[in-house]
């Protein structure tokens, strides 16, 4: 069973309806799970009440878990899954891919210009364009690719997140800093 986690607000500025629209437009004979973890929205109960019926069909189906509200388990669910799922529609800054990929969880990302382009590459996730049809492709793109490829993708994205750790930021911010201080 491949599994699939979506972590941060359940908005439609994080594309969560992409992922529901996922399960209605495919049943997907694939086994999968997809985890749905965070904070509930109005846009989002608004989905739920449209989509009931097919929602709890997946639920009970075992290819959808829906986790509301903070959680502190983000690490678990991610460590656990095999893909990251991360269809925004525009972001700030991700840093919840960073933890992704540190946990070996395989980005399908919205390509989102000064995000994903610093630290996600064709080595370490599965990019895609801000459209639905374009995260579609991808999704199924992942469910397509053999152990190795994940793998590799899996390797990467975790030595490429070692370069965020807190020891690596830390010490780039101390060396700005004193580099600001010489200067005066």
């Amino acid at each position: 069973k491949f599994l699939f986690t979506f972590v941060g607000a359940m908005s439609e500025r994080k594309g969560i309806d992409r992922i529901l629209k996922l399960l209605e437009i495919n049943s997907y004979d694939e086994d999968i799970l997809i985890n749905l973890v965070g904070p509930e929205t109005e846009f989002f109960q608004n989905l739920l009440e449209e989509n009931r019926y097919r929602i709890n069909h997946h639920c009970n189906a075992g290819r959808l878990n829906i986790v509301l509200g903070l959680n502190s388990r983000v690490s678990e669910y991610l460590r656990a899954s095999d893909f990251f799922l991360f269809p925004t529609r525009k972001d700030a800054f991700g840093a919840v891919l960073i933890e992704a990929l540190a946990s070996g969880a395989v980005p399908i990302s919205t390509r989102i210009e000064g995000v994903t382009d610093s630290f996600l590459n064709k080595n370490n996730s599965l990019l895609c364009e801000n459209t639905f049809e374009s995260f579609k492709e991808t999704f199924e793109k992942a469910l397509k690719l053999n152990d190795e490829a994940r793998r590799e993708l899996r390797e990467q994205g975790i030595k490429d997140a070692k370069a965020f750790s807190l020891e690596n930021i830390s010490s780039r911010y101390e060396k700005m800093f004193y580099d600001v201080l010489k200067e005066d």
